[in-house]
């Protein structure tokens, strides 16, 4: 073992200007507290702030373009549903419960039809009817729909069609049940959200889109085609590791 021999001055202190560079020579940043560490100099000789708190993260949390429009699109659904299912906990009015669904349901028809469309995916129904009495479909698209998200075009398309599914097990609960009364609800929710699945169902056909069908099943294969990636890769990698 060897022993460093420190010279001392005449009252008991080291002297300093004896010592090995390396003792004198501060320790570098790793080995330092991390409360007492210098802040890092950026190029320039600038210090570089520190990040704020949350910063980047909103844009990854938030995928939509449109939230407050996309929110509304489900609201009212949510609530019809809602009102369906749970308003015998704390309702014993059946001609309340009635009105309050149609009401929801009509604010959804309206809101789908005239706003969300138009938003979410650039397309736009109605009809009109002519002085001879005869009615008119109108069908209404964006040219430029590089604007679009496809988030929001996934969120539009599997609600749209999910949802006069939803009130189809509904109906078929209520009348295997006996139900008729809340039969009634499922049949105007049915046919609500039916007729704006077929109006924009036209639509998409209409401006040359390949409709609901062609939709989910490119998809479906999109699915599969990147799980089959994903599961070839990950084996590829496990092989050449063995």
């Amino acid at each position: 073992a060897r022993f460093l021999s420190i010279p001392m001055r005449g009252n008991g202190k080291p002297a300093s200007s004896a010592l090995p560079d390396e003792l004198l020579m501060p320790p570098p940043d790793d080995l330092r507290d991390p409360a007492s560490a210098s802040p890092k100099h950026a190029e320039g000789g600038e210090v570089a702030p520190p990040p704020a708190a949350g910063e980047g993260e909103g844009e990854a949390q938030c995928r939509c373009k449109h939230p407050l429009t996309a929110v509304f699109y489900l609201l009212f659904k949510g609530l019809a549903m809602f009102m369906y299912l749970f308003s015998n906990w704390f309702l014993d009015n059946f001609v309340l419960v009635f009105v309050v669904c149609v009401l929801l349901l009509a604010f959804d028809f309206w809101t789908v039809k005239n706003v969300s469309g138009r938003i979410l995916v650039g397309l736009r129904w109605w009809n009109e009817v002519r002085e001879d009495g005869s009615s008119e479909w109108v069908y209404e698209a964006k040219e430029d729909t590089s604007g679009v998200d496809p988030y929001e075009r996934r969120l539009f398309w599997y609600t749209l069609w999910g949802t006069p599914v939803m009130w189809f097990l509904l109906s078929f609960a209520a009348l295997m049940k006996f139900n008729f009364q809340w039969l009634i609800i499922t049949v105007v929710a049915m046919v609500m959200s039916g007729a704006n699945l077929l109006g924009y169902y036209r639509c998409r056909q209409k401006n040359g889109g390949q409709g609901i069908g062609g939709f989910l099943a490119q998809q479906a294969a999109q699915s599969v085609t990147s799980s089959l990636t994903s599961s070839l890769t990950s084996s590829l990698f496990t092989s050449g590791a063995a």
